[in-house]
């Protein structure tokens, strides 16, 4: 199996993992790569193969941390799926944003042990790298005022 090969039979058994937990994933050109808990998956397929692995481990993570709400409401000041407010002002607190932050890096660490626990393959050097940039854009939103 070539490397191209190994990266999209790992994206089919993370689209059948998804389809275990009730979820739909589409894939297609320049979909905002997303999760959204009403069971649908986006991803941009322009994302080389390797890419769009790492980004469905990620939205696999935030599934996970949806599973087990209570765990990470218990670490985190406010847990951003719960709704307060209908109006943006919830957007602009300290707390929600970090726990956005927050999310984003369990997220990550969440789909790195989902692979890790299913023994597929994963350039940890690479995924860190994705990680970092990702979860900087995250803390780039959360500092801005």
């Amino acid at each position: 199996m070539n490397t191209r090969q190994l990266w999209l039979s790992q994206i089919s058994f993370l689209v059948s993992a998804f389809k275990q937990k009730g979820y739909e994933v589409f894939q297609y050109t320049d979909a905002e790569d997303s999760v959204q808990l009403d069971y649908a998956v986006f991803i941009n397929s322009r994302k080389h193969p390797e890419k769009r692995f790492y980004t469905l481990l990620h939205e696999l993570g935030h599934v996970l941390i949806c599973e087990n709400s209570k765990h990470f409401e218990q670490y985190n000041p406010v847990y951003a799926r719960t709704a307060e407010y209908s109006d943006g002002r919830r957007q602009r607190r300290k707390d929600y944003r970090v726990s956005i932050v927050s999310e984003e890096i369990e997220a990550w660490k969440k789909g790195l042990e989902f692979a890790q626990d299913n023994d597929l393959h994963v350039n940890e050097k690479k995924y860190k790298k994705d990680m970092t940039e990702c979860v900087f854009s995250y803390i780039s939103w959360a500092s801005d005022d």
